[in-house]
């Protein structure tokens, strides 16, 4: 009879848990627990998905995130730009300079006189500023002169730059020549010489400039186009009655561009003597053909009176910059 009580007291103590179980929620809270383990199995295979399992106690851990995708949501700069775009950017901008450091010809902004303006002849690993030198050439196929009014020279290794000057047109010698900006016509070209002028300032050449290379040293070498002596004092009857017979054979003697001052006086008349002192000059010379056609030649020489050489001596990247620093030509030696 006791163990019969006892058993419906402990039946009716169980119905009463359960009822108090599902009132509570038990089953929900259930399924929320066991949310957080997942597959039992997945949990010893290291694949486990939802909750992070961890032992009684074990207090949870931190995990920094970072966007890469360079979406919308990609963290913003000051710029405004965000970190993929800066990314983007930087490796534009090392592209651009590996392939400009690739050909120096690319490097900086391109003139509109490129390939009109050219580097030609050059001697620039000399050891004397005033044998180092560069040579630029218009190009034939150029319609009108190029102005080099605020052209330039530079070094893009050492980064030294000097100004093209302007030079004379027409020189005279022992006289203060005015100067002007060169224009290099369709075909002319110009020397430009790192040290100092040997007749104190940059000139276009003539017929006549042979002559100034009996008292100074140029490099490169003048050109000795002077008129043919016999063509100064040919033989005529009117030179003959005027300076003698000495005085024109005298004149086949004589070398082109060189000045009899030098030599031992000849033996002639002094109307002969003048003639030839005066005729047979740079001074001379120029005041008898400036007017002539074909007096100038198409070479300047261009002095750029450094003291010091501009040039390396073994490898150098020269650039020749027109008056907007823009990239005509580019030397490489």
């Amino acid at each position: 009879m006791i163990l019969r009580i006892l058993g419906i007291l402990a039946a009716t103590a169980v119905i009463l848990f359960i009822a108090y179980w599902i009132w509570s929620g038990g089953i929900s809270r259930a399924l929320q627990f066991g949310g957080h383990f997942g597959n039992p199995l997945s949990a010893l295979s290291g694949t486990t998905t939802g909750g992070i399992l961890r032992l009684p106690g074990q207090p949870e851990s931190p995990i920094d995130t970072i966007d890469i995708s360079g979406g919308e949501d990609a963290t913003q700069s000051d710029t405004g730009l965000s970190t993929q775009d800066q990314l983007n950017a930087y490796q534009n901008q090392y592209d651009q300079l590996s392939a400009e450091a690739k050909d120096p010809k690319n490097f900086g902004n391109p003139s509109p006189y490129k390939n009109q303006v050219t580097f030609g002849m050059q001697n620039a690993q000399d050891s004397s500023p005033a044998s180092e030198y560069l040579s630029v050439q218009a190009s034939f196929a150029n319609s009108a002169p190029v102005s080099l009014a605020g052209w330039s020279l530079q070094s893009a290794v050492t980064g030294t730059r000097v100004a093209l000057p302007q030079a004379a047109t027409q020189f005279v010698s022992g006289i203060l020549n005015n100067v002007n900006a060169v224009s290099l016509s369709p075909g002319s070209s110009a020397y430009i010489v790192s040290g100092p002028s040997p007749v104190g300032v940059s000139f276009r050449e003539n017929i006549c400039t042979g002559y100034l290379a009996e008292l100074q040293t140029f490099t490169p070498e003048l050109n000795l186009a002077c008129p043919s002596p016999t063509d100064e004092l040919s033989l005529n009857a009117q030179n003959i009655q005027q300076f003698g017979d000495a005085c024109v054979d005298y004149a086949k003697t004589l070398a082109q561009c060189h000045f009899p001052g030098l030599d031992q006086k000849p033996s002639v008349n002094d109307a002969c003597a003048n003639f030839l002192l005066n005729r047979f000059s740079y001074n001379g010379c120029v005041y008898a053909h400036k007017n002539d056609s074909g007096f100038y030649l198409p070479t300047w020489r261009l002095y750029l009176a450094s003291g010091v050489n501009l040039w390396r001596d073994t490898h150098d990247v020269v650039r020749l910059l027109d008056n907007q620093g823009r990239t005509v030509d580019v030397l490489t030696y």
